[in-house]
């Protein structure tokens, strides 16, 4: 997905997308002393962001990775110069998952 439509929060994207949804979820919330999905002091935005890249999946890539570590128990990528001991080294590893 190339093109995607972002918003400032959840009631902005309801009020966008679905006016009908976003009357119900203002009523609910005026009925309720705190908002039981989002924060009531969220600014309803109709300013909309067109993204056009997907370098927003690359950390999504990243955390794949790393949850398959854990799951599996299988390291696939393996740097013999890294020292765990010494968090200087950690960062420079962790951005090259990420360019891959």
């Amino acid at each position: 997905i190339v093109e995607k439509v972002v918003f400032r929060n959840i009631p902005s994207l309801l009020k966008y997308s679905v006016p009908e949804l976003y009357s119900k979820y203002e009523d609910q919330n005026k009925n309720l002393k705190f908002s039981v999905i989002l924060n009531t002091n969220d600014i309803v935005s109709d300013q909309v962001y067109e993204y056009r890249d997907t370098d927003i999946y690359r950390m999504s890539n990243v955390i794949k990775k790393i949850q398959y570590t854990e799951r599996s128990n299988i390291i696939r990528y393996w740097d013999e110069n890294l020292d765990f001991e010494n968090n200087e080294n950690l960062e420079p590893f962790l951005l090259n998952l990420i360019d891959k």
